[in-house]
């Protein structure tokens, strides 16, 4: 199968970090002839069984991945789409795939994930439709001792497919598209964690949030308690 063409970004971005926009950085730099669509979660699956809620609104969190991904949008080659607003609820990531692949016939699709939902892809919706759907693009964080065997193991072990072929940053699966791993370093940050320091009042350090989502954060009183994170309907 071809490199991807089409990679897709999907998370709550609950604020959205310098993580993030590390994953980003790094995707564009392994394939710069990508285009990528960044997709806020309208409303995101159960997390360990459980209801996950995000504590900003989705026009906020939309709001705030505008600011935090500037740089890459301004360009061309990124885009932010609203689209699972409009799709089937909860929003699973093999509806969203498959959604966009109808829509961008002879795209070669990615879907990409931090290494920190690794562990998570065996409990996601129909993980095998997905892979048939898509590639998968896994980006490393820094504290990842070896990406290689974290998703070698995940997609042998976990579900059960047999890897026919192991390249430098890639393996190659049979019945599903390739999977491709980056351990590369990112920004050791978790959007839960800058929640509960915004609700404890503390200072964020600045290697976590671009300035503008920090400004955005304070400015509207998002993830304070008792405090209704809601924009007004468009």
């Amino acid at each position: 199968m071809a490199e991807p063409t089409l990679i897709l970004y999907g998370g709550t971005f609950d604020p959205p970090h310098l993580g993030h926009s590390d994953c980003i950085r790094h995707a564009q730099k392994r394939f710069p002839n990508a285009h990528m669509i960044i997709l806020p979660s309208y409303d995101p699956p159960l997390d360990n069984d459980v209801r996950k809620v995000p504590g900003a609104s989705f026009g906020h969190r939309v709001s705030m991945a505008k600011i935090a991904f500037e740089e890459f949008l301004v360009k061309g080659s990124c885009e932010l789409s609203e689209i699972e607003q409009s799709l089937p609820k909860p929003n699973f990531s093999i509806e969203t795939a498959g959604f966009l692949a109808a829509k961008n016939p002879g795209k070669s699709i990615a879907w990409m994930v931090g290494a920190d939902q690794l562990h998570m892809l065996p409990r996601w919706k129909e993980p095998h439709g997905l892979l048939a759907t898509a590639s998968l693009l896994v980006i490393g964080r820094k504290q990842q001792t070896s990406l290689k065997l974290q998703v070698q193991s995940t997609l042998q072990k976990a579900l059960n497919l047999s890897i026919a072929e192991s390249k430098a940053d890639s393996f190659e699966c049979l019945s599903v598209a390739p999977v491709y791993y980056l351990d590369l370093p990112t920004i050791d940050v978790a959007s839960s964690s800058i929640r509960k320091f915004v609700q404890n009042q503390e200072p964020i350090p600045k290697t976590w949030l671009c300035k503008g989502v920090k400004d955005y954060i304070r400015k509207n009183s998002l993830y304070l308690k008792g405090v209704t994170n809601e924009l007004p309907a468009r």
